[in-house]
């Protein structure tokens, strides 16, 4: 037997084999496309054959309600108003919308007899992917609640039905997490609590404070929360109270806090209609029957454990106006104690006190009362009386209506207590309430005749300056660090006087 040698060439037979036909070959690598760009958006990258529905796009605008005019011909619009809002051209829809809007707003009886036909497309437009289309039709909804109200829940069971549609679509875009698309659906919410008779309205709301989506619900609760605050007593008697605290506590216990700050809103909205109900025809002697009145009501109608948590939050109220009464008793003792008890209602409630109107109104009395026992007995230091545990932004709004007071010490106790809060806030939350506001405040401090002012004065200027100068650094290189001080001496003269300017300048230079 004949042995082939070793070395790594192959037989001739099988060299002369012929070879396999070539695989095809790989397509051509597309242009690689970021992955944003796979999202049916119409503000992500475009592939070139797209390009003019890019340039379409950037023609849509949101045109606010006030600068919508009239249209020259309405009757002839209104003829060929569904087919264009129907249209397969998303550009060519946002613009008949546009047009829904107009009607709505200057020629609201020709898109009356039309108005379910509208509310079905508007829901439609609602459900599609390209956001400027959903924001224009979300828009449309809300010039249609300023416009027809009154009349949307008062007409045929069809009519009630694309309501019902429409309100659902809101309230899920009020929930995504697209912000501009979101922040347009809770305006038109707010705008439909405001329009909408209550009473019909309230009906459609409460079947979504079962939801099972936690958005869903807690925006829903929002919505009844406006609703019912601008209720009389008789109306919510049409609607049931029982049935109104019983929708609230069951909110008490929700996951989100936004729903759970809508029942306590609701709760003190029908805790004061029930008191207005139930004081008018009493004497000013059996004042505590109302609180009695309230806590059977709520027992009667509420499992044990819901009527502890609704009590609570009445009590809140009553026990700061007890507190502020208190506080004027000539007593040192009666006073001190009180004044300790704010500390520890500040320390346990503080961000939960302005979070309500009705208890805000008991809140506003703490203030001036407390810094006026400060300034009547300067060498008296009540420790425990803190702002530390209040939401800074309501709390600074409280605060600043005091540093024009009358009384030297009272300004100079709010200007510390307005230093304290402002050395805790983000530059985020005092750009909310006004860096030039702010500014505006230290620099009217910095002339006080008391040395306590001033210095407070200081500190509020410090914490606004390193504040700005975070704020402008971020964007910046290490190189540029002169130009901070720069925008900084030009923020000053914009907003204040040129001997204020000096003043401030010299502070943050030292």
């Amino acid at each position: 037997m004949a042995l082939r040698s070793l070395d790594n060439a192959l037989p001739a037979s099988v060299a002369e084999r012929p070879k396999k036909p070539a695989a095809k070959a790989a397509a051509a690598p597309t242009a690689e496309v970021p992955r944003d760009s796979r999202q049916n958006d119409e503000n992500s990258p475009l592939p070139l054959q797209a390009q003019p529905a890019k340039a379409a796009e950037q023609a849509v605008e949101y045109v606010a309600s006030d600068d919508l005019e009239p249209l020259p011909n309405p009757e002839s619009k209104i003829a060929n108003l569904l087919a264009e809002l129907d249209s397969k051209d998303w550009v060519k829809s946002c613009g008949a919308l546009n047009d829904v809007r107009r009607l709505a707003i200057h020629h609201s009886s020709l898109l009356l007899p039309i108005m379910e036909c509208v509310m079905v497309v508007i829901v439609k437009a609602m459900k599609n992917p390209r956001s400027a289309l959903c924001k224009t039709s979300i828009m449309a909804c809300a010039d249609i609640f300023r416009s027809f109200g009154r009349l949307l829940l008062s007409s045929s069971t069809k009519e009630e039905a694309a309501f019902d549609n429409l309100l659902l679509q809101l309230l899920l875009k009020a929930s995504q997490d697209k912000r501009f698309v979101c922040e347009e659906a809770e305006k038109a919410l707010q705008t439909m609590a405001v329009s909408l008779p209550p009473l019909p309205l309230l009906e459609k709301l409460k079947s979504y404070v079962n939801h099972t989506n936690l958005r869903v619900r807690a925006k829903a609760a929002v919505a009844i929360a406006k609703c019912v605050s601008r209720m009389e007593v008789k109306v919510m008697k049409e609607f049931g109270l029982a049935t109104l605290l019983q929708v609230a506590a069951e909110l008490l216990n929700d996951r989100l806090p936004e729903a759970r700050e809508a029942s306590r809103n609701i709760i003190h909205s029908i805790h004061s209609g029930f008191s207005r109900d139930n004081t008018s025809n009493e004497n000013a002697e059996n004042e505590p029957s109302t609180a009695e009145l309230w806590e059977s009501f709520c027992s009667s109608n509420l499992p044990p454990l819901s009527v502890q948590s609704v009590v609570r939050i009445i009590s809140q109220e009553f026990v700061m106006v007890v507190i502020v009464k208190a506080m004027k008793n000539p007593r040192s003792a009666l006073c001190k104690t009180s004044i300790m008890a704010c500390a520890d209602i500040f320390r346990s409630f503080g961000h939960l006190l302005l979070s309500s109107s009705i208890k805000e109104a008991a809140f506003d009395n703490l203030p001036p009362k407390i810094s006026g026992l400060c300034a009547r007995k300067p060498r008296r230091r009540f420790k425990r009386w803190r702002y530390l545990y209040l939401l800074a932004l309501p709390l600074l709004k409280k605060l600043k209506s005091y540093v024009n007071h009358t009384n030297l010490r009272v300004r100079a106790k709010a200007a510390v207590a307005i230093s304290k809060c402002v050395s805790r806030m983000e530059v985020e939350v005092m750009k909310e309430f006004g860096l030039a506001t702010l500014l505006q405040v230290a620099a009217e401090l910095l002339n006080d005749r008391l040395p306590e002012a001033r210095e407070a004065s200081r500190s509020i200027i410090h914490s606004i300056h390193n504040g700005f100068s975070r704020d402008n650094t971020s964007n910046e290189n290490a190189e540029n660090e002169s130009s901070t001080a720069e925008l900084w001496e030009s923020f000053c003269s914009s907003n204040l006087p040129p001997l204020s300017v000096q003043s401030v300048v010299r502070i943050i230079s030292q």
